[in-house]
Parts: C-alpha cells; sequence; structure tokens
C-alpha cells in the first residue's frame, strides 16, 4: 500500500507565511506614570479641606517631599505609543496647620525630551500579509 504523499514544499511555504505575517508591525504601547486625577474629583476639591479628606478624595501624592511636608505634589503624564508628544498634568496642592490654602494646576502638551520633532514615525496602518495576499488572489480573479 503507497503512503500518502503530503506535498512539503506547500507546508514549508504555509509555515513560512504564518511566521512571516506575525512580523508585520511593531506595536508601541502607551506609557502613563503618575496620578490620573478626572474632573470630577478636581471639581470637590476646596480650600479648606483638611489632609485626610485630600488624600480620601485623591490618594496619596506622587511626590511627598521631606523638606516641604506642606506641599503636595500630583503628577500625571501620557505618551501615545510611537508619538512624541507627551501630555502631562500637574496638580500642587499647599496645606498650612493641616488645612488646604492654595491649589496650582497645570496641563500641557509637549515634546518629548531629547527626540527631534520628526524622530519617531506616525504609526501607519499598512495591510498585513494575509490582507496583502487576498488583494493579489482578488485583483487575478
Amino acid at each position: 500500500m503507497p503512503k500518502p504523499h503530503f506535498p512539503m514544499p506547500l507546508f514549508l511555504l504555509s509555515a513560512a507565511a504564518i511566521f512571516l505575517s506575525s512580523c508585520s508591525g511593531i506595536y508601541k504601547m502607551d506609557i502613563q506614570q503618575g496620578n490620573l486625577l478626572n474632573e470630577s474629583q478636581l471639581k470637590q476639591l476646596q480650600t479648606g479641606m483638611n489632609q485626610r479628606q485630600v488624600r480620601y478624595l485623591l490618594g496619596a501624592p506622587l511626590v511627598t517631599d521631606p523638606f516641604h511636608k506642606q506641599r503636595w505634589d500630583y503628577y500625571y503624564s501620557f505618551q501615545k505609543g510611537g508619538a512624541s508628544k507627551i501630555t502631562q498634568q500637574r496638580l500642587t496642592l499647599y496645606f498650612q496647620n493641616q488645612k488646604l490654602q492654595k491649589i496650582e494646576r497645570n496641563e500641557k502638551v509637549s515634546k518629548a525630551v531629547g527626540l527631534p520633532e520628526n524622530s519617531l514615525p506616525e504609526q501607519q496602518s499598512s495591510p498585513g500579509f494575509f490582507q496583502r495576499l487576498w488583494n493579489k488572489i482578488k485583483k487575478a480573479t
């Protein structure tokens, strides 16, 4: 009885296609750092609140300076994967006698430090291997 014939070149071609299709794009993940504060939290923040109330509302500050115990800094930054722009949010709270006296808020979008303006390419949505193969098959028929 003859052995069933399996086309080895077809198998190798299929394995190579699957392997190469997984390498079609490079994923760059988003980078988030710090305390993300939403608008509802910031609207509830009022001068005269004590430190416990502020900590309950916003969480622990990102930076507590041992030399300025009456100052709390909340910082958040976000960089979209592959982009050179960084969105930053900074909230500085000043206390006097355990009561909130002053609120400073700053939000900005800036270029990433040390990167030229066009050093990182924008994400391109190019078709993958199988999409290109399917497009060729559709053209041929």
